[in-house]
C-alpha cells in the first residue's frame, strides 16, 4: 500500500503515520518538512522513499531499520552529508541525492552512484566490522586426547 502526500505543504509528520508499518511507498516530495523524524525506522516495509524539494537537513541514521528499502529519493533539500548506518540497507540500489549541498567526500561519490556512495559508507571507519582480538595461548599447556573404539566381530 502506498501513501502519496506530495505537495500539501506539509511542515511535520504526524506520529499518527508512522503506525502504518504496512506501507511500502510513501510520497512526501514538494512540502516543507526540514526534519525526517526517527520514528520513520517504524516504516519496515517501505520499498519507496520520496522526500524529494522539501528543506530536511539530516537523514536519520535510524533509516537504516527500514531494511526493505530499495529507492530513497532525496533531492533538492539541504542534506550535506550521509550517515554510514544507510550502508545497512543491503536492497538500496537508487538514492537520489542531486541538488544537495553536500560536502566531500559525498559530493564527489554522488555522481558514481548509490552503488558506490553505499560501498563508501560500508567501509567508512564506523562501519568497518572490528576483528576480535586473538588470545595468546604461549605459556599454556594443551593436548589433543584421541579415543578410539574398534571392535572386530
Amino acid at each position: 500500500m502506498e501513501l502519496d502526500l506530495s505537495g500539501v505543504g506539509i511542515r511535520n509528520l504526524s506520529k499518527e503515520l508512522f503506525q502504518y508499518i504496512f506501507l511500502t511507498g510513501l510520497y512526501l516530495q514538494y512540502n516543507q518538512l526540514t526534519i525526517l523524524p526517527n520514528e520513520i525506522s517504524q516504516l519496515t516495509s517501505l520499498i519507496y522513499l520520496d522526500v524529494s524539494h522539501n528543506n530536511l537537513k539530516a537523514i536519520p541514521k535510524d533509516i537504516s531499520k527500514c531494511k526493505n528499502l530499495q529507492q530513497f529519493n532525496l533531492f533538492r533539500n539541504m542534506i550535506t552529508s550521509v550517515p554510514p548506518e544507510l550502508a545497512l540497507l543491503v536492497d538500496l540500489n537508487d538514492l537520489s541525492l542531486d541538488e544537495n549541498p553536500l560536502v566531500e567526500p559525498f559530493l564527489s561519490l554522488k555522481n558514481k552512484g548509490t552503488l558506490e556512495i553505499l560501498a563508501f559508507l560500508r567501509n567508512s571507519k564506523g562501519m568497518r566490522k572490528k576483528k576480535k582480538k586473538r588470545k595468546d595461548k604461549r605459556g599454556e599447556k594443551s593436548f589433543i586426547i584421541f579415543n578410539f573404539s574398534i571392535s572386530m566381530n
